[in-house]
């Protein structure tokens, strides 16, 4: 495997984050664009990661619920198997004339996501209080890259104790991307305990240690 960043390691485990954006998921920076300064990010999911919830979310909460970004993006496949999970709105089924029971999909709500960093310095969710609806969802393996708008929501889904790592690459910014996030889960509870941890260089080594026996 090699590596793809030309920056040292200490460059990059100053802007690189343990638990991001969920716990066994590391957000490691790789470069940032000269001219328009758009990051180029690599996502690691280690074997306790929690993004196998996002296959089928029926009777579990999603780890990650669907979201845009602040740009548009290009997914990119690096190391192991990674799935784009898009969901699929079904409008006419909702809280009001289905009931749950009958639903083969799942259930989701919407929450707004506010990046006020006077609050807990990084993005928290608000209930939007809109009823629930029924949702399915598709999936597409990531062989290739994947061009997203910024308002093209997503999660993404690794198989259980298997270890993955793909790259973000960010396009052209967008004010209507990254504010609303749909789930199954109580957003405006979540857990941010040992979420966005500064990564050490000695992480960083063993990390990248660990993607080299992958």
């Amino acid at each position: 495997m090699i590596f793809p960043s030309m920056h040292s390691l200490e460059y990059i485990s100053d802007r690189s984050y343990r638990n991001c954006p969920i716990i066994g998921v590391d957000s490691v920076f790789l470069d940032r664009g000269a001219v328009h300064g758009k990051l180029t990010r690599m996502f690691v999911a280690s074997r306790n990661h929690g993004l196998w919830k996002n296959l089928s979310p029926i009777g579990h909460k999603m780890s990650v619920g669907f979201h845009g970004h602040h740009c548009d993006v290009t997914l990119k496949p690096f190391l192991g198997e990674v799935w784009n999970v898009k969901p699929d709105f079904l409008p006419a089924y909702n809280s009001a004339n289905l009931n749950p029971k009958t639903c083969h999909t799942f259930w989701v709500k919407s929450y707004k996501y506010d990046r006020d960093k006077e609050k807990i310095g990084r993005g928290i969710f608000s209930d939007t209080k809109d009823e629930m609806i029924c949702i399915d969802s598709s999936m597409r393996h990531l062989k290739n890259d994947l061009s997203m708008s910024a308002t093209d929501l997503h999660s993404i889904y690794v198989p259980r104790d298997r270890t993955a790592a793909w790259i973000v690459k960010e396009g052209a910014e967008s004010e209507e991307g990254e504010e609303y996030t749909w789930s199954n889960d109580d957003l405006e509870n979540f857990d941010w305990a040992g979420i966005y941890q500064p990564m050490s260089v000695d992480y960083l080594k063993r990390l990248i240690a660990k993607m080299e026996e992958w």
